[in-house]
């Protein structure tokens, strides 16, 4: 437990230090403000969330 009383999970915390890892990594590290990288973070999760989705059902369908 930390010291704010919560559980630390692992695999969440991992997973979404890799999701700005590459976010970084796609678009650097300097925004002109917070609201431009706002925007940025959000359609790269959106865009990441859309291309799971796509490789989920792609593997479901070759499953069935």
């Amino acid at each position: 437990m930390s010291e704010s009383g919560f559980k630390h999970n692992a695999p969440t915390e991992s997973l979404n230090g890799w999701y700005k890892e590459c976010f970084f990594a796609q678009y650097g590290n300097e925004f002109k403000n917070f609201q431009e990288f706002k925007l940025l973070f959000d359609q790269f999760i959106i865009k990441r969330n859309n291309l799971q989705n796509y490789l989920y059902n792609k593997k479901r369908n070759q499953i069935l």
